[in-house]
């Protein structure tokens, strides 16, 4: 069995925020990628309606651009509404697929001396969708 541990936690060890990326399906019909976007966290959350318990995310959209033919990974950008705020939703758990590793797009030039890891997703406009993050993952994403 695998098991798979996805935080979105505002402090971790007292320093940073971490907040992981997922794979949320979409539409099922459709193969790999094509059915499906990447949300970062922010937030799980669960709320009861009906005597039903609703296990929730809040997430910001990343939303796959193109297949990149030299590294045959797609790339991610994320998405923002019309006056540059991120675009958020809230997406039922059921949706997820599992954890999604993302590589940024480099430019031309250098980082700056002073980046921290943690600002990755905040300060990179695209990523890689790595399909060599586990032994499966190459599998799912060939299409």
């Amino acid at each position: 069995m695998h098991q798979e541990r996805i935080r979105s936690n505002p402090c971790w060890r007292g320093e940073h925020p971490q907040r992981d990326t997922i794979f949320i399906l979409l539409d099922s019909e459709q193969p790999g990628m094509h059915g499906m976007v990447i949300g970062h966290v922010y937030l799980f959350f669960s709320f009861v309606f009906d005597d039903t318990k609703y296990s929730c995310a809040l997430v910001h959209w990343l939303v796959p651009v193109v297949k990149d033919d030299d590294t045959g990974m797609w790339v991610a950008r994320p998405e923002f509404t019309g006056n540059g705020r991120p675009s958020l939703a809230v997406i039922h758990l059921d949706s997820v697929e599992w954890a999604a590793h993302l590589i940024g797009v480099y430019g031309s030039g250098f980082l700056p001396a002073d980046f921290f890891h943690e600002d990755t997703l905040d300060v990179f406009g695209a990523f890689y969708v790595s399909k060599y993050a586990d032994h499966h993952m190459h599998e799912f994403f060939d299409y």
